[in-house]
């Protein structure tokens, strides 16, 4: 009996001081990680571990998700342990939508063709349906209504990604919505590049016929969603992430608390769309991660956040869909970015600041230090397929109420025209740019702090509080302050 009793007490303990401890040994394992996570934490766990044994995984939209947990005294942390996780899919012979990621033997598939410059503007054929003809050589003999087709064109500092709607010999119809208005008094028009620096618009298709060979298209896009919580702390490590679509950010943290939020030790590639956003949440973290690859924004921090850290990152290859897109972007309050190498990106870097139309009581406030940025020679070679027009590498907008920009080294910038430095557009308030080094900004400012009064109605305080000084430049500097 005593023996017993003995046996008993020993397994007991056993179970208690493994019970907030997950393993993950198979995809089975891993489908059913978010109720095994709830469910210790309704056992009572306060220190939640969990250890990815698996070697490789898949994932669904959602695959772990935890809402609504409200114990700040409990800690989660994974650990990938080198896993690999690639986004669920199927291998297919044609291509049908653009906004999913295709890869190509675990790597980035280009659906769209190489970017071609139209020799004339783009014409308004029906104002009604929103009809736009470019000029183009085609196979088609006749008339044709494509399935599956897309056309991608640039606009000033933006793109877009419109519908083809006919084909004929030589000539391509597409919608082009909102934008499908005369050039002349209006500003968001097809024809923003031929406005803005009078060089006739670019357009590139999306792939329009059967593929040689199947490639994989990645159908799931959010990893992680992290909702509502409040806890102690919430940690990811060790994983590495091939794949998803654009239709949600990879990792979500959402109305979240915490002491620490925490990615780290990571790698992704291959993501449609943003890494991480961090929406109205404390304390949320992005250190020691490699970023290859991705077509929209790579971390962003939104108004309403607090905390928020970007520190020890490379990013390579960032916002390739042609947008407006940052590898970073901070909106909210009390930020870090820091020692951070961000290489080859379309619009921009690093953005900061709130668009001073926008109705917000938010603050943005943070640092922008000791990080490299830069576009390799490969990827200048070929600025055709990859830059917009009128950004910055680092850029901040009207609504910041104390940004510090210090001891970047930003070098080797060009595009298609006026890719700046560092660009404070729309008015920038309260921005310290100071110890920078910028060499070789090729058709641009190295620093540009622009007069803009274009909100000056909710930003009445618009261009004051800026400060220039003790910058390494080699290239002409613009610093223009609120005028009488």
């Amino acid at each position: 009996m005593k023996h017993l009793l003995s046996y008993i007490l020993i397994t007991l303990l056993t179970v208690a001081a493994n019970a907030g401890t997950i393993s993950v040994n198979s995809q089975q394992d891993f489908d059913a990680l978010s109720g095994k996570i709830v469910d210790a934490i309704k056992q009572g766990e306060k220190d939640i571990i969990v250890n990815i044994h698996a070697k490789e995984l898949t994932f669904a939209d959602k695959q772990v998700s935890l809402k609504s947990i409200k114990q700040p005294e409990v800690s989660i942390a994974i650990h990938g342990n080198g896993v690999r996780i690639v986004s669920k899919g199927r291998m297919v012979k044609e291509l049908k939508d653009p906004s999913l990621m295709y890869l190509k033997d675990g790597g980035y598939y280009n659906p769209w063709t190489p970017f071609r410059q139209l020799d004339d503007t783009i014409s308004v054929t029906d104002l009604t349906s929103h009809q736009c003809r470019i000029k183009t050589s085609s196979r088609n003999k006749k008339d044709a209504h494509p399935q599956h087709q897309y056309i991608n064109y640039t606009c000033w500092y933006t793109s877009r990604i419109s519908p083809v709607t006919r084909v004929g010999r030589n000539w391509i119809e597409f919608d082009g919505g909102d934008w499908a208005v005369p050039q002349k008094g209006h500003f968001y028009n097809v024809n923003m590049d031929y406005s803005y620096a009078k060089r006739y618009p670019r357009y590139r298709l999306f792939g329009t016929e059967r593929l040689a060979e199947e490639v994989y298209q990645c159908e799931a896009s959010t990893l992680l969603n992290l909702s509502y919580c409040d806890l102690r702390s919430f940690s990811i490590d060790g994983i590495n992430v091939t794949g998803s679509s654009c239709n949600g950010p990879l990792i979500m943290v959402d109305l979240c608390k915490a002491h620490s939020i925490l990615i780290t030790n990571s790698t992704f590639r291959c993501i449609g769309g943003s890494i991480l956003t961090d929406r109205k949440s404390t304390n949320v973290s992005f250190t020691h991660n490699r970023v290859d690859t991705f077509m929209g924004y790579g971390v962003q921090s939104e108004a309403g956040s607090t905390g928020a850290r970007v520190t020890n990152n490379t990013f390579t290859n960032c916002t390739l869909g042609m947008e407006i897109g940052f590898a970073i972007q901070m909106r909210s309050d009390g930020f870090l970015v820091s020692q951070n190498t961000i290489t080859d990106f379309c619009f921009g870097a690093i953005g900061a600041g709130i668009w001073g139309g926008t109705t917000t009581d938010s603050k943005c406030r943070g640092v922008i230090s000791d990080n490299e940025i830069y576009l390799s020679a490969t990827y200048l070679s070929d600025l055709m397929q990859h830059t917009l027009m009128d950004s910055g590498a680092i850029y901040t907008w009207t609504r910041c109420d104390g940004v510090t920009i210090s001891n970047n080294y930003i070098h080797d910038i060009s595009g298609i025209r006026d890719n700046r430095g560092i660009f404070c557009d729309d008015g920038t308030r309260n921005v310290t740019v100071t110890g920078n080094r910028i060499e070789r900004i090729h058709n641009s400012y190295d620093i540009d702090l622009r007069w803009c009064d274009t909100y000056k109605e909710k930003v009445p305080d618009h261009n004051t509080g800026n400060t220039v000084k003790d910058n390494n430049t080699t290239g002409r500097v613009r610093f223009e302050t609120k005028r009488p």
